[in-house]
């Protein structure tokens, strides 16, 4: 029947985006709740730190999702290198969080100094996901800025069309017409 696959409105061309975005202030959301967490833990107080890292966990996975789907919704086919570098990117946070779940296992089985360890290296995968992710989303947009820019469809101008009347005038300044 009706495909509804381009919008052909400019205000919408990106709609993920804004999903993408409120993903990345989950993402750092979670981010603090894991890193205070840490400092719990390092305290000597397990249960707030595990507390604080499981939280921290939820927002992170739950700002994945929004990450998904807007990059479902972003309908983007301009550049497969943006798209490929904004996948690899996702592909970074979700090892980060696999990582701090398996830190989280170890602290549970009271192997505390090897679970923080492996919480830092995930938390480290998250980060530098999420980098690579805003940059990716930042190329995105500027290519997303350059393509709407309406491109002049008159002709160039040359140095004798700059003033009226003055094309084709002699070097004589009494031929300058202005």
């Amino acid at each position: 029947m009706y495909c509804d696959k381009y919008n052909w409105c400019e205000c919408d061309r990106l709609a993920g985006i804004e999903d993408i975005k409120k993903g990345i202030c989950k993402i750092k959301d979670g981010i603090k709740d894991i890193e205070k967490g840490l400092d719990y833990l390092c305290r000597c107080c397990l249960r707030e730190g595990v507390k604080c890292i499981e939280k921290g966990l939820c927002k992170i996975e739950k700002g994945l999702c929004y990450i998904m789907e807007g990059v479902k919704d972003l309908d983007y086919d301009h550049g497969c290198r943006d798209m490929r570098e904004l996948k690899d990117a996702i592909c970074d946070i979700k090892e980060g969080i696999k990582c701090v779940r398996e830190g989280l296992c170890d602290i549970y089985k009271h192997r505390v100094c090897e679970g923080i360890k492996k919480i830092q290296a995930g938390l480290h995968m998250i980060e530098k996901g999420l980098c690579e992710l805003v940059d990716s989303v930042n190329d995105i947009l500027d290519e997303a800025d350059r393509n709407r820019r309406p491109r002049c469809t008159e002709p160039e101008m040359h140095c004798g069309d700059r003033y009226c009347g003055s094309y084709g005038a002699g070097n004589d300044p009494s031929d300058f017409k202005y």
